[in-house]
């Protein structure tokens, strides 16, 4: 059921990335910012995918719910995950530089997988909608030398990164030799799938 015909709801980020709040604001949308209180943490066995995506389904509910319970009747959450893998190995935010650098050195002349989930949490009244989607994006680094890995740590910025790096920053694109996907999906958001969502929705 699309939104055409009903009241305009409410477009919330569940994410206080400014990645993702660029893309919101460059696609012309008006939209506010809900921090989900989710704990990002895997179960027991729980596979990778699987894993990514509870984490964005998670957060588009907490917010739902949080702004459900404060009288909000027309909602449109944008929840989404990011994380990076090579092989069997999940690579989230390092915790520390020693493991900013681990990551790096791992990544060194390999191509990785960036998993990306979007979910879109609708909510009229008592019904709820949710589109949800996994997005696989390939990436491929050149070789890098200690020398490289050193200086992009002190940059500070792979410290908030699944995988320890930004793909959007000049240091760490340069790493990169080819990407096979969607290169916004390494940054946040599947954005051509986004807009097909939101357009379904009437916010375009």
């Amino acid at each position: 059921m699309s939104l055409h015909n009903s009241p305009r709801p409410s477009l919330i980020l569940a994410s206080t990335s400014p990645r993702r709040q660029e893309f919101l604001r460059n696609m012309g949308l008006s939209f506010r910012i809900v921090a989900p209180l989710v704990e990002e943490i895997p179960k027991p066995g729980e596979a990778i995918l699987d894993y990514v995506l509870r984490n964005a389904r998670e957060k588009a509910q907490w917010v739902a719910d949080h702004e459900h319970a404060a009288g909000h009747e027309h909602l449109a959450v944008i929840g989404a995950d990011t994380i990076v893998m090579l092989g069997s190995r999940l690579l989230e935010k390092p915790r520390d530089a020693a493991e900013a650098y681990d990551m790096l050195r791992f990544l060194s002349g390999k191509t990785h997988t960036v998993q990306t989930a979007m979910v879109l949490r609708m909510v009229e009244g008592t019904h709820i909608r949710e589109r949800a989607e996994i997005f696989a994006t390939e990436v491929t680094f050149r070789p890098l030398s200690d020398g490289e890995i050193y200086d992009y740590i002190a940059t500070g910025e792979p410290m908030d990164k699944s995988g320890a790096y930004g793909i959007q920053a000049d240091r760490a694109s340069s790493f990169v030799t080819e990407v096979r996907g969607s290169y916004s999906s390494v940054r946040g958001l599947p954005l051509a799938q986004l807009h097909m969502w939101l357009q379904a929705e009437g916010f375009f």
